[in-house]
């Protein structure tokens, strides 16, 4: 019995994308310049992370203000006359029977309704608002502050750093760039290799002010587990 071996074939695409990001990333990490599938896999790897995972961000002001219309919102139906309630169920039993999607979802709002005007008549709903829109407020001030931010800029700091550390198994800074450093050039080629807008000095400082703490805590449990891993093998 001969054994078959199957051979993917790669895309030439491919190949020549992966041959620019060893042109582009070569001089920072030796280990890529003669293995384009490694290349490939990284520069594969750093495009999901800087365009497929973009940092959440929130308008606050916007966010609470529209916090507020919904906590009115829901005060007006939870008090809201549904005397009505006994035709509107049945037609909308009739519908679901009749085979309607649309009843069937309408349907979960009158249930909504309902629920709300039980917690009001139980004068619980007062509190159950109060913990909803205080985890609301913690998860706003949680979350970055669009504002005027270039963030797709402040993600690519984000990406290009844990790249770095992936070929390197070096953290980069976290609080202070060096403009001459090779790092600050590592950035500027990935900030051009990667088309984003905006100066890659400016978006490291940005990036240093929001997220640079999270970073250093992050880099402390990740050589942690580095260490332990080391300690098995």
């Amino acid at each position: 019995m001969t054994d078959e071996t199957t051979t993917q074939v790669v895309p030439e695409w491919w190949i020549s994308a992966a041959r620019d990001f060893q042109d582009c990333f070569g001089q920072y990490f030796p280990n890529l310049v003669d293995d384009v599938d490694d290349a490939g896999r990284e520069m594969d790897w750093l495009y999901n992370r800087v365009h497929g995972n973009p940092i959440e961000t929130v308008r606050r002001s916007k966010a609470r203000d529209e916090l507020a219309k919904i906590r009115t919102g829901l005060n007006l139906m939870a008090r809201h006359d549904m005397s009505y309630w006994m035709s509107m169920n049945f037609a909308l039993s009739e519908a679901i029977r009749g085979g309607d999607e649309g009843a069937a979802k309408a349907d979960e709002i009158l249930k909504f309704l309902f629920k709300l005007q039980e917690w009001q008549e139980k004068e619980e709903l007062d509190g159950i608002l109060n913990c909803f829109f205080a985890a609301t407020e913690k998860a706003i001030e949680a979350t970055p502050d669009s504002g005027n931010i270039n963030w797709d800029a402040v993600h690519a700091v984000e990406g290009l750093r844990a790249l770095w550390w992936r070929n390197t198994l070096r953290h980069g800074p976290t609080r202070a760039l060096n403009p001459a450093s090779r790092f600050a050039s590592f950035l500027k080629d990935g900030f051009e290799y990667l088309e984003i807008e905006g100066d890659h000095l400016s978006a490291f400082r940005r990036w240093a002010t929001t997220l640079g703490r999270r970073a250093e805590l992050e880099d402390i449990e990740l050589d942690e587990h580095v260490a332990r891993w080391r300690e098995v093998t």
